[in-house]
């Protein structure tokens, strides 16, 4: 999560098509593929080669344009030796006659070691006399949803999070964004993530509207 002590947000984020061309370009030799995934969220992901690893988790990160710093879940994945089946047409004589017939070709996939990074990236606008905000870049949020609304949102686009109630006094300039926005917006990656499975929002709370948090924390601060 990067800080952003001025008004406007910047909402230009690269598809992983272009992720995947830039960093081709900025680290030759390292091998990347762009994965598809058949799930509702249809979240493809960008396979790279364990030589190349850091170098790239490092670009991600520390990219301007990109700046994936939070690393919500890390996932190992030991995947056994397996034979890859493939059918494939090839010509063939057969009694004198030249026919197209079909064969079963097998590939010896020897087993190996994945990991899985989910990778975000959130900017934290805040300034003094007024309500924090949280907002994520990427991934597209919208696009995981499937066109279905994002729960525990104060705006859909951009994702602006739902972190507290604003008029509570549960957040009040007093309490640093450290021990507040931060885990509670990393607390809110993990129920949506959550949710995305399951459909159902699973991490309380209501649902203030999206101009709760727009005013002067004045309010917080006399509440609390």
């Amino acid at each position: 999560m990067f800080f952003v002590p001025g008004p406007a947000y910047n909402f230009a984020v690269e598809t992983l098509d272009e992720i995947k061309a830039r960093l081709e370009a900025a680290i030759p030799g390292a091998q990347l593929q762009v994965v598809p995934n058949d799930s509702p969220a249809n979240q493809r992901s960008l396979l790279v080669d364990a030589a190349h690893a850091s170098a790239v988790a490092g670009f991600l990160r520390d990219d301007l344009r990109l700046r994936l710093d939070f690393a919500s879940n890390v996932t190992g994945i030991d995947w056994p030796d397996r034979v890859e089946k493939t059918k494939t047409k090839v010509k063939k004589t057969v009694e004198g006659v030249e026919k197209e017939v079909e064969e079963t070709v097998e590939k010896a996939i020897p087993g190996y070691l994945e990991v899985v990074y989910h990778l975000y990236s959130m900017e934290l606008k805040f300034q003094q006399g007024e309500f924090p905000q949280v907002i994520v870049r990427a991934p597209d949020l919208n696009g995981l949803a499937g066109g279905k609304d994002l729960p525990h949102v104060y705006e859909q686009e951009p994702p602006r999070l739902c972190l507290f109630l604003p008029w509570t006094g549960e957040w009040n300039p007093q309490r640093t964004l450290v021990e507040t926005m931060l885990p509670w917006s990393v607390l809110w990656l993990y129920y949506f993530e959550v949710w995305l499975r399951s459909g159902e929002w699973t991490g309380g709370g209501m649902h203030p509207p999206a101009s709760a948090t727009k005013g002067k924390s004045s309010r917080s601060m006399a509440a609390g």
